[in-house]
């Protein structure tokens, strides 16, 4: 992408669970790995702006159950 001179646009697919401790399902190395994702597409994301590169991380969660 830098090369070409383009621009373009990465995205990155994370957890919640690099955001949020989750008590239900102690998963720290899991979360940590997760993280550090996370981090990275915050600094690539400053990085590559320059380039018109845009860079963008998710974090899919489940949705809790509905009450009846």
């Amino acid at each position: 992408m830098k090369a070409s001179g383009n621009g373009g646009a990465i995205v990155q697919t994370g957890s919640m669970w690099a955001l949020q401790a989750i008590g239900a399902t102690p998963l720290s190395a899991y979360s940590v790995a997760k993280a550090g994702g996370h981090a990275l597409v915050k600094n690539l994301a400053i990085e590559l702006v320059s380039n018109r590169i845009r860079i963008n991380g998710i974090a899919p969660a489940l949705r809790p159950p509905r009450r009846k």
